[in-house]
């Protein structure tokens, strides 16, 4: 995905109109989600080599310094909202239809 938001910045372009969210101006939304997944893989990926169980990893997982850039995920610390954004498209806050924490956890890393 990384790579994919690196080839979206490369693009000249001054509005971005997402399928979910809401729209916004220049590139720096896009850095700070990068910023985001890479916070977010790495609790993961360190939580589950101290061998914590994907319950406890979620739990552990803290995001709120990413609260201001993305005040749409409502609670930035649960890992629910963050894989609800890889899932259901970035932008966007998860749905009714979004697994538990634990499944996401389990499946994407």
């Amino acid at each position: 995905m990384d790579h994919d938001l690196e080839a979206l910045k490369n693009l000249d372009f001054d509005t971005v109109q997402p399928g979910h969210g809401v729209p916004f101006h220049g590139k720096s939304l896009i850095t700070a989600y990068q910023g985001y997944l890479k916070d977010l893989m790495s609790q993961v990926a360190n939580l589950c080599n101290q061998g914590l169980t994907a319950e406890e990893t979620a739990q552990r997982v803290d995001l709120t310094s990413h609260q201001a850039d993305f005040p749409q995920f409502r609670n930035p610390v649960r890992t629910r909202e963050a894989f609800a954004g890889s899932r259901s498209g970035w932008m966007s806050a998860p749905s009714s239809n979004d697994p538990p924490a634990t499944d996401a956890i389990r499946t994407r890393v």
